[in-house]
Protein backbone atom coordinates (compact mmCIF):
# COMPACT_ATOMS: atom_id res chain seq x y z
CA UNK A 1 0.00 0.00 0.00
CA UNK A 2 2.76 2.38 0.87
CA UNK A 3 4.73 1.62 -2.67
CA UNK A 4 1.94 1.73 -4.28
CA UNK A 5 1.62 5.29 -2.84
CA UNK A 6 4.72 5.90 -3.18
CA UNK A 7 4.40 4.97 -6.81
CA UNK A 8 1.34 6.46 -7.45
CA UNK A 9 2.64 9.87 -5.58
CA UNK A 10 5.72 9.57 -7.92
CA UNK A 11 3.78 9.44 -11.13
CA UNK A 12 0.96 11.91 -10.28
CA UNK A 13 4.69 14.34 -9.12
CA UNK A 14 6.03 13.87 -13.40
CA UNK A 15 3.82 15.45 -14.73
CA UNK A 16 4.03 18.83 -12.48
CA UNK A 17 7.72 18.69 -12.86
CA UNK A 18 7.80 19.13 -16.62
CA UNK A 19 5.10 21.57 -16.59
CA UNK A 20 7.78 23.36 -13.95
CA UNK A 21 10.51 23.12 -16.71
CA UNK A 22 8.33 24.11 -19.37
CA UNK A 23 7.42 27.06 -17.28
CA UNK A 24 11.42 28.02 -16.16
CA UNK A 25 12.49 27.94 -20.09
CA UNK A 26 9.60 29.98 -20.98
CA UNK A 27 10.73 33.02 -18.04
CA UNK A 28 14.21 32.37 -19.20
CA UNK A 29 13.75 33.08 -22.79
CA UNK A 30 11.44 36.18 -21.82
CA UNK A 31 14.18 37.71 -19.80
CA UNK A 32 16.58 37.16 -22.01
CA UNK A 33 14.35 38.76 -24.97
CA UNK A 34 14.09 41.90 -22.13
CA UNK A 35 17.62 42.07 -21.76
CA UNK A 36 18.28 42.28 -25.74
CA UNK A 37 15.24 44.87 -26.11
CA UNK A 38 16.88 47.63 -23.03
CA UNK A 39 20.14 46.91 -24.33
CA UNK A 40 19.05 47.97 -28.18
CA UNK A 41 17.27 50.79 -26.57
CA UNK A 42 19.97 52.40 -24.50
CA UNK A 43 22.56 51.48 -27.39
CA UNK A 44 19.99 53.79 -29.66
CA UNK A 45 19.37 56.37 -26.87
CA UNK A 46 23.53 56.90 -25.86
CA UNK A 47 23.73 57.29 -30.51
CA UNK A 48 21.43 60.16 -30.24
CA UNK A 49 23.00 61.68 -27.40
CA UNK A 50 26.76 61.58 -29.21
CA UNK A 51 25.41 63.15 -31.75
CA UNK A 52 22.69 65.43 -30.89
CA UNK A 53 26.47 66.68 -28.50
CA UNK A 54 28.61 66.28 -31.71
CA UNK A 55 26.64 68.45 -34.03
CA UNK A 56 23.98 70.51 -31.34
CA UNK A 57 20.57 71.84 -33.26
CA UNK A 58 20.88 69.10 -36.20
CA UNK A 59 22.60 71.22 -38.88
CA UNK A 60 23.94 69.64 -41.89
CA UNK A 61 27.36 70.26 -42.74
CA UNK A 62 27.54 73.84 -44.54
CA UNK A 63 24.41 74.91 -43.56
CA UNK A 64 24.30 78.33 -41.84
CA UNK A 65 24.43 78.12 -37.73
CA UNK A 66 24.76 81.04 -35.17
CA UNK A 67 27.33 82.29 -34.77
CA UNK A 68 28.16 82.35 -38.32
CA UNK A 69 28.63 85.46 -40.85
CA UNK A 70 26.50 85.71 -43.99
CA UNK A 71 25.97 87.41 -47.19
CA UNK A 72 22.28 86.95 -48.80
CA UNK A 73 20.99 89.02 -51.83
CA UNK A 74 17.33 89.39 -51.24
CA UNK A 75 13.93 90.75 -52.14
CA UNK A 76 11.47 91.64 -50.06
CA UNK A 77 7.65 92.48 -50.83
CA UNK A 78 4.24 92.60 -49.44
CA UNK A 79 2.03 89.82 -49.82
CA UNK A 80 0.34 91.74 -52.89
CA UNK A 81 3.54 91.78 -54.88
CA UNK A 82 4.58 95.32 -54.16
CA UNK A 83 8.86 94.98 -53.62
CA UNK A 84 9.68 97.43 -50.77
CA UNK A 85 13.49 96.36 -50.65
CA UNK A 86 16.24 94.63 -52.86
CA UNK A 87 19.67 95.06 -52.79
CA UNK A 88 19.41 93.51 -57.02
CA UNK A 89 20.16 96.29 -59.16
CA UNK A 90 17.99 95.22 -62.03
CA UNK A 91 15.26 94.93 -59.10
CA UNK A 92 15.31 98.02 -57.76
CA UNK A 93 15.65 100.10 -60.77
CA UNK A 94 12.16 98.07 -61.92
CA UNK A 95 10.18 99.16 -58.84
CA UNK A 96 11.70 102.22 -58.57
CA UNK A 97 13.65 102.01 -55.27
CA UNK A 98 16.91 104.01 -54.89
CA UNK A 99 19.65 102.70 -52.34
CA UNK A 100 23.53 104.11 -52.52
CA UNK A 101 24.81 100.05 -52.86
CA UNK A 102 23.74 97.11 -54.22
CA UNK A 103 26.22 94.69 -51.69
CA UNK A 104 25.25 91.59 -50.37
CA UNK A 105 23.64 92.39 -46.93
CA UNK A 106 26.55 90.88 -44.35
CA UNK A 107 25.44 89.68 -40.96
CA UNK A 108 26.00 87.41 -38.18
CA UNK A 109 23.41 85.12 -37.11
CA UNK A 110 22.33 85.03 -33.84
CA UNK A 111 23.16 88.72 -32.92
CA UNK A 112 20.24 90.69 -33.44
CA UNK A 113 21.30 92.65 -36.34
CA UNK A 114 18.87 91.77 -38.18
CA UNK A 115 15.13 91.03 -37.61
CA UNK A 116 14.41 87.71 -36.10
CA UNK A 117 12.35 85.97 -38.39
CA UNK A 118 14.92 86.55 -40.93
CA UNK A 119 17.68 85.64 -38.84
CA UNK A 120 15.96 82.61 -38.42
CA UNK A 121 15.18 81.84 -41.63
CA UNK A 122 18.81 81.66 -42.92
CA UNK A 123 19.65 78.67 -40.60
CA UNK A 124 20.07 75.81 -42.25
CA UNK A 125 20.51 77.24 -45.70
CA UNK A 126 23.63 76.32 -47.58
CA UNK A 127 25.75 78.19 -50.25
CA UNK A 128 23.98 79.28 -53.56
CA UNK A 129 20.28 77.93 -52.00
CA UNK A 130 17.31 79.76 -52.58
CA UNK A 131 14.31 80.31 -50.15
CA UNK A 132 11.52 81.97 -49.82
CA UNK A 133 9.85 82.92 -46.43
CA UNK A 134 6.75 84.68 -45.19
CA UNK A 135 7.04 86.98 -41.80
CA UNK A 136 3.88 87.43 -39.28
CA UNK A 137 4.38 91.17 -38.47
CA UNK A 138 5.56 89.69 -34.91
CA UNK A 139 8.74 88.20 -36.58
CA UNK A 140 9.23 91.46 -38.70
CA UNK A 141 8.83 94.87 -37.20
CA UNK A 142 5.81 93.96 -34.75
CA UNK A 143 2.63 95.22 -34.46
CA UNK A 144 0.98 99.03 -34.95
CA UNK A 145 1.25 100.64 -32.09
CA UNK A 146 -1.54 103.59 -31.95
CA UNK A 147 0.03 104.68 -28.83
CA UNK A 148 3.41 105.43 -31.05
CA UNK A 149 1.17 108.28 -32.77
CA UNK A 150 2.12 111.66 -31.22
CA UNK A 151 1.06 115.28 -31.37
CA UNK A 152 3.21 118.34 -31.79
CA UNK A 153 1.68 121.79 -31.73
CA UNK A 154 2.95 123.83 -34.74
CA UNK A 155 3.14 127.22 -32.96
CA UNK A 156 5.64 127.86 -30.68
CA UNK A 157 6.39 130.79 -28.34
CA UNK A 158 9.30 131.77 -26.50
CA UNK A 159 9.81 134.93 -24.63
CA UNK A 160 11.92 138.14 -26.75
CA UNK A 161 13.33 139.17 -23.51
CA UNK A 162 15.58 136.98 -20.95
CA UNK A 163 17.46 138.20 -17.84
CA UNK A 164 20.45 136.31 -17.26
CA UNK A 165 23.32 136.29 -14.38
CA UNK A 166 26.72 137.87 -15.09
CA UNK A 167 28.25 136.06 -12.66
CA UNK A 168 28.17 132.38 -13.03
CA UNK A 169 30.46 129.44 -12.72
CA UNK A 170 31.83 127.11 -15.41
CA UNK A 171 33.40 123.37 -15.03
CA UNK A 172 37.74 124.08 -15.29
CA UNK A 173 37.56 121.49 -18.48
CA UNK A 174 34.95 123.61 -20.08
CA UNK A 175 36.99 127.01 -19.96
CA UNK A 176 39.79 125.10 -21.01
CA UNK A 177 37.88 124.02 -24.24
CA UNK A 178 36.08 127.12 -25.01
CA UNK A 179 39.30 129.48 -24.31
CA UNK A 180 42.06 127.45 -25.50
CA UNK A 181 44.52 127.94 -22.09
CA UNK A 182 43.87 127.69 -18.42
CA UNK A 183 42.44 130.46 -16.26
CA UNK A 184 44.22 133.50 -14.05
CA UNK A 185 42.49 135.44 -12.41
CA UNK A 186 41.43 139.05 -13.18
CA UNK A 187 42.43 138.01 -16.86
CA UNK A 188 40.01 139.13 -19.34
CA UNK A 189 39.21 136.50 -21.97
CA UNK A 190 37.01 136.39 -25.52
CA UNK A 191 35.21 133.55 -27.03
CA UNK A 192 35.42 132.65 -30.16
CA UNK A 193 32.05 131.83 -30.77
CA UNK A 194 30.55 134.50 -29.67
CA UNK A 195 31.02 138.67 -29.18
CA UNK A 196 31.53 138.97 -25.76
CA UNK A 197 34.40 139.05 -23.40
CA UNK A 198 34.81 137.53 -19.76
CA UNK A 199 36.46 138.34 -16.80
CA UNK A 200 37.79 135.76 -14.28
CA UNK A 201 37.24 136.34 -10.60
CA UNK A 202 38.63 133.27 -9.20
CA UNK A 203 39.30 129.76 -9.84
CA UNK A 204 39.37 126.55 -7.72
CA UNK A 205 40.57 123.18 -8.47
CA UNK A 206 37.33 122.05 -10.35
CA UNK A 207 35.16 125.12 -11.16
CA UNK A 208 35.97 128.65 -12.71
CA UNK A 209 34.07 132.18 -12.00
CA UNK A 210 33.38 134.20 -14.80
CA UNK A 211 31.99 137.98 -15.23
CA UNK A 212 29.93 138.61 -18.47
CA UNK A 213 31.67 142.08 -19.70
CA UNK A 214 28.53 144.06 -21.18
CA UNK A 215 26.96 146.99 -21.24
CA UNK A 216 23.35 148.63 -21.96
CA UNK A 217 22.59 148.89 -25.43
CA UNK A 218 25.41 145.75 -26.77
CA UNK A 219 24.51 143.72 -29.70
CA UNK A 220 25.34 140.47 -29.36
CA UNK A 221 25.58 137.72 -31.86
CA UNK A 222 26.52 133.90 -31.05
CA UNK A 223 27.11 130.84 -33.81
CA UNK A 224 24.54 129.23 -31.36
CA UNK A 225 22.05 131.49 -32.66
CA UNK A 226 20.39 132.82 -35.56
CA UNK A 227 20.11 136.24 -35.05
CA UNK A 228 21.43 138.93 -32.71
CA UNK A 229 20.82 139.88 -29.20
CA UNK A 230 20.70 143.24 -27.84
CA UNK A 231 21.44 143.64 -23.96
CA UNK A 232 18.45 146.16 -22.89
CA UNK A 233 19.36 146.63 -19.07
CA UNK A 234 21.70 145.56 -16.43
CA UNK A 235 21.30 145.61 -12.75
CA UNK A 236 23.89 144.10 -10.19
CA UNK A 237 24.65 141.11 -11.58
CA UNK A 238 21.79 140.54 -13.83
CA UNK A 239 21.32 141.43 -17.38
CA UNK A 240 18.12 141.45 -19.75
CA UNK A 241 18.91 140.09 -23.47
CA UNK A 242 16.46 140.72 -26.12
CA UNK A 243 16.73 138.73 -28.99
CA UNK A 244 15.94 140.38 -32.34
CA UNK A 245 15.45 138.23 -35.00
CA UNK A 246 13.71 139.24 -38.60
CA UNK A 247 10.02 138.53 -39.19
CA UNK A 248 9.89 135.80 -41.51
CA UNK A 249 13.11 134.44 -40.72
CA UNK A 250 12.62 130.76 -42.19
CA UNK A 251 14.69 128.11 -40.17
CA UNK A 252 15.63 124.37 -41.82
CA UNK A 253 15.07 121.82 -40.00
CA UNK A 254 14.68 117.80 -39.75
CA UNK A 255 10.77 117.57 -40.63
CA UNK A 256 10.35 120.77 -42.89
CA UNK A 257 11.25 124.42 -41.43
CA UNK A 258 10.35 126.87 -39.23
CA UNK A 259 8.74 130.46 -39.98
CA UNK A 260 9.96 132.89 -37.23
CA UNK A 261 7.55 136.22 -36.31
CA UNK A 262 7.73 138.46 -33.60
CA UNK A 263 4.67 138.92 -31.56
CA UNK A 264 4.61 141.61 -28.91
CA UNK A 265 7.32 140.43 -26.53
CA UNK A 266 6.81 136.81 -28.13
CA UNK A 267 8.79 135.15 -30.61
CA UNK A 268 6.79 132.83 -32.63
CA UNK A 269 7.11 129.78 -34.54
CA UNK A 270 5.43 128.10 -37.05
CA UNK A 271 6.70 124.60 -37.85
CA UNK A 272 5.69 123.62 -41.55
CA UNK A 273 6.24 119.89 -41.42
CA UNK A 274 6.37 118.04 -45.19
CA UNK A 275 4.10 114.69 -45.04
CA UNK A 276 6.22 111.46 -45.24
CA UNK A 277 9.48 112.86 -44.36
CA UNK A 278 11.25 110.40 -41.90
CA UNK A 279 13.79 111.47 -39.59
CA UNK A 280 16.03 109.77 -36.99
CA UNK A 281 16.33 111.12 -33.06
CA UNK A 282 18.08 109.90 -30.12
CA UNK A 283 14.84 107.87 -29.46
CA UNK A 284 14.53 106.01 -32.98
CA UNK A 285 12.33 106.63 -35.97
CA UNK A 286 9.76 108.98 -36.79
CA UNK A 287 7.99 110.62 -39.97
CA UNK A 288 5.21 113.01 -40.18
CA UNK A 289 1.87 111.23 -40.87
CA UNK A 290 -0.04 114.42 -40.76
CA UNK A 291 -0.59 118.11 -40.69
CA UNK A 292 -3.42 120.20 -39.45
CA UNK A 293 -3.67 123.73 -38.85
CA UNK A 294 -2.38 123.25 -35.53
CA UNK A 295 -0.62 120.14 -35.02
CA UNK A 296 2.27 117.83 -36.83
CA UNK A 297 1.11 114.33 -36.17
CA UNK A 298 4.56 112.31 -35.72
CA UNK A 299 4.45 108.32 -35.91
CA UNK A 300 7.43 106.32 -34.58
CA UNK A 301 6.31 103.09 -35.42
CA UNK A 302 8.59 101.31 -37.83
CA UNK A 303 7.26 102.26 -41.19
CA UNK A 304 7.44 98.10 -42.01
CA UNK A 305 5.33 97.61 -38.40
CA UNK A 306 1.87 95.35 -38.84
CA UNK A 307 2.75 94.35 -42.13
CA UNK A 308 3.34 90.90 -43.21
CA UNK A 309 6.38 90.69 -45.25
CA UNK A 310 7.76 87.73 -47.72
CA UNK A 311 11.28 87.44 -48.91
CA UNK A 312 13.17 85.70 -51.68
CA UNK A 313 16.48 84.79 -50.29
CA UNK A 314 19.89 83.48 -52.02
CA UNK A 315 22.49 82.89 -49.60
CA UNK A 316 25.62 83.87 -51.59
CA UNK A 317 28.85 82.75 -48.70
CA UNK A 318 29.17 81.79 -45.40
CA UNK A 319 32.22 82.67 -43.24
Amino acid sequence: MKEENAYDYQQSQQPVEKDKVKVSYKLVVAFAVIIIIVVIAVYFLLSRSTASAVNPGSVAAGAVKAGDTVKVMYVGYFQNGTVFDTNYEDVAQKNGIERASFEPLEFSVGQGEVIDGFDNAVRGMKVGEKKTFTLKPADAYGEYDETKVESVPRIGLTNRTTEIETVFDVPKYLFAQVFGKEPSVNEIVNSTTESISYKVLNTTTANVTLEMQVKKGQIISSQSSPWNSTVVDISGKKAKIRQDPQNGTILPNSIGYSVITIEGDKIASTLNAIVGTQFQTQFGFGMVKEVTENEVIIDTNPPLAGKTLVFDVELVSIA
